[in-house]
């Protein structure tokens, strides 16, 4: 090695306890591995790691120990399982780092509960390397309930509202206890059959409306349904859907999408930069950097400390031929322009994502009055584009987790819906003691 060369090369030994902190993201891991455990093997990976060799930058050495830990996060995850017999060395790289992502351990035990894998990562990039991950979480994860209770006013009350007349038995409507096992996708499909032979188009419904009808034929579709297009609600399987993104991904003109892929790579780019400006109070977020699939944007203040509640709006397009680059930095700086404090996050990927996602724009306002100003720009901006429109609320549950709107929205389907069901399985009990001789 030159000399000219090795004086952009580190030569020093770094203390473990100096680097760590900055390397590995302990959320990622709670609920996963015990803390007790997360905090020893953190420690061994980098008392066997600290020193950073003399030919390598310090970016070689933060993926090295990147590496070492997520090996080693693999190797606990065996360990804890005993019927589990794979071995580190099988775990690639590429799989590894994403078992400590918080969102693949919710997709395994979603998979884990009969979900397909293929719908759960719909859309999104990396999708093999998800897919294995997937299926090596799932056989260590201990099943939990599948509703959370969440603080009360999670829901607005006019959502409330809505949910509670679909909670209610109709006139007439009665419900076929052969849906009670359906959940997720399956629920989805049934209904979607149910809606057919109603005459009902559930892609008109907005998301509140949609939740209330499946309440009422008792087949509890969960945030996945509640978050993924439109479209998609009037399929019946699986391969319907795949079918007609494909379609959908036709229909896209090319300079459409090479406008939206050339915007997508510039501002992942931009993130990384100090200057992450691209309009006066309108600036690239950091961690879209480190996001697998939005690209986030902070306006004026952004959201300031938050509190228990985040409050958000949702903008759905009719076609999203309409949603150009230049159209949403205008609408940004519209936002700006309003006084709007928030922050405003959009997909990376048009076909993959963009086709597939409810919520194609998702805005998070400081306050209740920033959500609701940002829907009325965009609603004097995009006009007619728009197919909905909505808002919603995340919550934090009385045990400290955080809950998205289409999660909230989500438990409380599962609880009508059980509801439902207990009250239906009491009247056939009461019927048979009534026809039972004493």
């Amino acid at each position: 090695m030159s000399p000219e060369n090795n004086t952009q090369k580190l030569m020093i030994e770094t203390p473990h306890n100096e680097t760590n902190k900055d390397i590995v993201d302990t959320t990622h891991v709670e609920g996963s591995i015990h803390q007790d455990e997360f905090l020893a093997a953190h420690e061994d990976v980098f008392k066997s790691g600290q020193a950073i060799r003399i030919d390598e930058t310090k970016e070689e050495y933060d993926e090295r120990i990147q590496g070492m830990w997520d090996n080693r996060r693999a190797q606990l995850l065996a360990e804890r399982t005993p019927d589990n017999t794979s071995t580190v060395s099988e775990v690639e790289p590429s799989v590894a780092r994403w078992l400590s992502h918080p969102k693949i351990e919710e997709y395994a035990r979603r998979y884990k509960a009969g979900e397909s894998i293929d719908l759960l990562l719909q859309g999104q990039k990396d999708i093999e390397e998800k897919r294995l991950a997937i299926e090596i979480l799932a056989p260590t994860l201990v099943d939990e309930s599948a509703t959370a209770i969440v603080s009360e006013g999670a829901l607005a009350p006019e959502v409330e509202d809505t949910l509670g007349e679909g909670g209610q038995e109709s006139p007439g409507l009665i419900i076929d206890p052969s849906f009670e096992k359906l959940k997720g996708w399956p629920a989805s499909y049934e209904l979607a059959r149910v809606a057919q032979n109603e005459g009902v188009d559930l892609t008109v419904l907005t998301r509140e409306d949609y939740a209330a009808y499946a309440i009422d034929h008792g087949l509890s579709i969960d945030d996945s349904q509640l978050r993924a297009a439109n479209w998609q609600r009037m399929e019946t399987s699986p391969e319907n859907i795949i079918k007609k993104r494909q379609e959908l991904e036709r229909w896209l003109p090319e300079e459409i999408r090479n406008a939206f892929d050339e915007f997508s790579r510039k501002t992942l780019a931009r993130a990384g930069q100090e200057n992450r400006e691209i309009a006066h109070g309108v600036r690239v977020r950091q961690g879209t950097k480190d996001s697998n699939s939005w690209l986030f944007f902070g306006i004026n203040n952004g959201t300031g400390e938050r509190g228990e509640e985040t409050y958000k709006s949702y903008l759905t397009f009719k076609d999203l031929s309409t949603f150009t680059p230049v159209r949403f930095i205008e609408y940004l700086e519209a936002l700006q322009d309003a006084g709007y404090d928030g922050d405003v996050k959009t997909f990376q990927e048009l076909e993959q994502q963009g086709l597939a996602l409810h919520d194609q724009v998702v805005m998070h306002g400081a306050s209740a009055e920033d959500a609701a100003l940002a829907t009325q720009v965009a609603e004097q901006y995009f006009g007619n584009d728009l197919a909905e429109v909505s808002s919603g609320r995340d919550a934090v549950s009385e045990d400290g987790k955080e809950y998205s709107y289409s999660q909230i929205l989500s438990q409380h389907i599962a609880s009508a819906i059980g509801e439902k069901y207990k009250q239906f399985h009491q009247l056939q009990q009461a019927d048979y003691l009534k026809t039972t001789p004493t």
